[in-house]
């Protein structure tokens, strides 16, 4: 089964940091950006601070606007679509201390990458390799030993069972089984 993502790959990790959004190109004659935001809400990717890149560098967003397209907004320095478009592929991360407090159920999509994926006898399933979202609901990314495709589990009451954050782990049912088998 080939997944969705062929020409995607999953942020680079950065300790202590979580992946905002992207920067997929430039936008206009004046330096503006167009960003893929991977927030709950498309212009939410400033209200953890002011992003950085990978290296650390500090990205001053303004003027965020959603579009079909993504989140359009003007980047502080940048002043023209040249300088813009040199900049596709950037990752911005914020401080994972700025993220609010989840409720109980709620989880994060990071928490769930490189998490182990078990059977409920506990036998190994998988690993979490990237999680994304789709209109009718969440979806992991898992790697199988031994499978040489990614298998899509989506992220349901049905498929998922319970995660256990202390043994780094999610326990999934038996409906998981019928993922390994498409």
């Amino acid at each position: 089964m080939r997944t969705q993502r062929q020409n995607q790959k999953s942020p680079p990790f950065k300790e202590g940091f979580f992946c905002v959004g992207v920067i997929i190109g430039g936008h206009g004659i004046k330096g503006e950006v167009i960003v893929r935001p991977f927030t709950e809400e498309p212009t939410g990717m400033v209200s953890y601070g002011t992003p950085v890149t990978l290296e650390g560098q500090a990205m001053e967003l303004s003027g965020l606007r959603a579009t079909k397209k993504g989140v359009i907004a003007r980047l502080k320095g940048t002043v023209d679509r040249t300088e813009a478009d040199k900049l596709r592929g950037t990752y911005l991360y914020a401080a994972e201390a700025e993220l609010p407090q989840t409720d109980e159920g709620e989880v994060y999509f990071q928490e769930l990458t490189s998490m182990k994926v078990v059977n409920e006898d506990m036998s190994d399933f998988g690993v979490v390799d990237y999680v994304f979202e789709t209109p009718a609901n969440v979806v992991m990314e898992i790697a199988v030993e031994g499978k040489k495709d990614k298998v899509l589990l989506p992220f349901t009451e049905d498929v998922v069972l319970k995660i256990d954050h202390e043994n780094s782990r999610i326990i999934v049912g038996e409906m998981a089984q019928q993922f390994l088998e498409l």
